[in-house]
């Protein structure tokens, strides 16, 4: 789990808003009409398969009055009652984001919990469409490149032939994983999707109390640190999983 404190950089690469035919708009209450979920679903969508390193990951609101922190209805409404889905995933976190008037302008505020499910204060800086962040975060994954989508074939078609029971998905944030079984045990290969460039994460699947685990494993010290594809092998990187679970 991914949580506030495990974060550097947040990037908002798109807003979305509402049409005015679903706005439910009275002096003391702000909603939504029925099919609003209609009208948005299919273009959050579409927006993550174009861009599949973003998720939408963050809620917004407005204040007609001036206001700085949340309140208590806000903490519930907007963050607590969504931790199940963020942490869906993958996240021990949420971002609530607030927009406030000030005078003739507005003041846009953000609020996520941290680990102690305390309400953080996060800085907001605002950049350009052309800036670095903006740009790594409309990049493709290296999957989508055409040497990354012969590299991923190649690779699975490799691990599938020595270890039979193997599944392999895309879940959030742009990530590949690899499941692979070797023996009686499992193992989760997490491929970051500007990978090389970012070192892949090992896990182990283990069971303890009834629930799942997943503790970190290090890679082998003969792991390449380069900036090819091509020198990066998955199934070396099983077989030395193979040989170490014998030990």
């Amino acid at each position: 789990m991914v949580g506030l404190d495990d974060i550097d950089k947040v990037v908002v690469t798109h807003v979305l808003w509402p049409h005015d035919r679903f706005k439910d708009y009275g002096p003391g209450h702000a909603g939504f009409n029925p099919g609003v979920n209609e009208h948005f679903n299919p273009m959050v969508e579409a927006m993550i398969r174009r861009y599949p390193q973003i998720e939408a990951c963050a809620k917004m609101h407005s204040h007609t009055f001036k206001a700085r922190s949340l309140s208590e209805g806000d903490k519930k409404c907007h963050i607590f009652n969504s931790v199940d889905w963020y942490r869906s995933k993958g996240l021990d976190t949420m971002f609530s984001f607030l927009i406030s008037p000030n005078g003739k302008d507005f003041d846009l505020h953000c609020f996520a919990p941290d680990k102690k499910a305390r309400i953080v204060r996060v800085k907001i800086r605002f950049v350009s469409r052309g800036h670095s962040l903006i740009k790594a975060a409309r990049s493709a994954p290296y999957y989508r490149t055409k040497s990354g989508a012969q590299w991923c074939n190649h690779n699975k078609e490799l691990l599938k032939g020595h270890f039979p029971v193997l599944r392999n998905n895309l879940p959030s944030f742009g990530w590949r994983r690899y499941v692979v079984k070797i023996g009686p045990s499992e193992y989760v290969i997490c491929i970051p999707p500007r990978f090389p460039y970012q070192d892949l994460r090992l896990y182990a699947v283990d069971y303890q109390n009834g629930e799942f685990v997943y503790p970190v494993l290090d890679l082998p010290t003969w792991w390449p640190d380069s900036e090819k594809l091509a020198d990066y092998n998955l199934l070396q990187l099983a077989q030395w999983l193979e040989k170490e679970s014998k030990r």
